[in-house]
């Protein structure tokens, strides 16, 4: 399954490239840890006077040295 979500809220955009719904036994959903291979899966595109000024993974964007990015990102 794919899924675009759009935000200005990171906090809520990490949270859900590092979570993942796991079904359980008895049918009901909980939302999981994902494992760091399924956060590897999720991507950040963002987007800057209508150009793509980043594209990669929520370490790649916490890690970034792009002084745009660490603006936003405070």
């Amino acid at each position: 399954m794919s899924s675009i979500v759009v935000t200005h809220q990171l906090r809520d955009a990490f949270y859900i490239a590092t979570h993942m719904a796991v079904r359980r036994p008895d049918g009901t959903v909980a939302i999981a840890p994902a494992t760091r291979a399924k956060e590897r899966e999720a991507e950040f595109i963002m987007l800057r006077d209508g150009l793509i000024s980043f594209e990669g993974d929520a370490d790649e964007l916490r890690d970034s040295h792009d002084p745009y990015l660490r603006e936003f990102l405070s």
